[in-house]
């Protein structure tokens, strides 16, 4: 199998703007991608686009993944900026943040979780794919999560 030529190629990072994300981005423009950070917050997506495009063209959509309509506007900002996504990584996940036992945490804890680390996934891959179907161009996607 010949391995993908990344150069001038674009990925799509869905929580981008820090962690693991911000990581796979960076390693990403080392390649020569070109880069859009889908995140939820703005104002740290906005510091992580700055931050990172000394190292190559990248640029922020602010997108709830957990939201299919939003995730329809960042697919839509994609293609017609750049007609194309090489790379999907649904990386974009959140831990329930009520701490302690699981049987302690609220409903809605266990909903946010729910609604970024799987729906955010299936979200990003019902939207994404065909679109990346259709170009017919060699394309791959990675689905990453967290679990709490």
């Amino acid at each position: 199998m010949k391995p993908l030529e990344l150069k001038n190629e674009i990925a799509v990072v869905t929580g981008g703007a820090n962690g693991i994300g911000k990581g796979i981005v960076k390693a990403l423009l080392e390649q020569e991608m070109k880069v859009v950070i889908a995140d939820i917050e703005k104002s740290v997506l906005d510091k992580t686009v700055e931050e990172l495009s000394k190292f190559g063209e990248v640029s922020g959509f602010v997108t709830d993944v957990s939201d299919p309509v939003s995730v329809e506007s960042l697919v839509d900002h994609v293609f017609s900026t750049f007609d194309n996504c090489t790379l999907l990584f649904n990386n974009a996940g959140v831990g329930s943040g009520g701490g302690g036992k699981a049987w302690e945490h609220e409903s809605n804890d266990w909903k946010w979780c729910f609604g970024v680390n799987v729906f955010g996934m299936s979200n990003g891959v019902m939207a994404f794919v065909p679109r990346m179907l259709e170009s017919g161009k060699p394309g791959h996607v990675i689905n990453t999560s967290s679990g709490d």
